[in-house]
């Protein structure tokens, strides 16, 4: 892996600071800002990231309206993380802006990003390991039942018009609604963890 300096390209490095988190600029409502930055590293030349762009241009990549996109260059260029030489009207017609990513600016957020993931990925994993633990399985000779809990949500709770029968697990052992119930809440449990636990990670 090559080391991380502000002589790699910009789209490298863009691509580094959204692994490692996004830093300072992680966050819903960072969104506007972050949308525009990569629109901004996208439209400009990667390997010096400086160059001329409208704010037109950059809305219509960021997918964002001119107006936000003018704001939130004003809060990238407070940031430090552009470099912004307005543009003007000459003839009756608007100029592009000169813009410059500085990719030092970018490589001092990516290391300041990483050790801040790290602790929140290894808080969200303690968390998702906690609940997993609060969680109990009503279980019938050390196995589980799934069998007779997927029959019972997809079947009639009483065939033939009568009493529903006693349900059997995979040794043959009987098994109350109570239980099949207790099982099914279990298990549905276990899999919205684990479906946090993916999309956390």
């Amino acid at each position: 892996m090559s080391t991380l300096t502000a002589y790699r390209p910009t789209d490298s490095l863009m691509t580094s600071l959204a692994r490692a988190g996004w830093g300072d600029l992680t966050g819903r409502e960072m969104q506007g800002v972050r949308s525009t930055l990569r629109a901004l590293v996208d439209l400009l030349p990667h390997r010096t990231g400086q160059g001329e762009a409208t704010a037109t241009q950059i809305a219509d990549a960021a997918g964002l309206s001119e107006r936000w996109v003018r704001r939130c260059l004003h809060l990238l260029e407070d940031a430090g993380l552009i470099r912004w030489d307005r543009g003007g009207v000459a003839y009756g017609k608007p100029q592009p802006s000169a813009f410059r990513i500085v990719k030092t600016a970018l490589v001092a957020m990516i290391h300041g990003a990483r050790p801040v993931l790290e602790a929140l990925r290894a808080r969200r994993a303690e968390q998702t390991a906690h609940r997993l633990r609060g969680l109990t399985f009503l279980k019938s000779r050390g196995r589980r039942n799934r069998r007779s809990v997927h029959a019972e949500l997809s079947a009639s709770p009483h065939p033939q018009g009568g009493e529903s029968p006693p349900r059997q697990g995979r040794g043959g052992e009987r098994i109350t609604e109570e239980q099949a119930r207790i099982n099914a809440e279990g298990i549905a449990l276990v899999r919205a963890a684990l479906r946090e636990a993916r999309n956390q990670a």
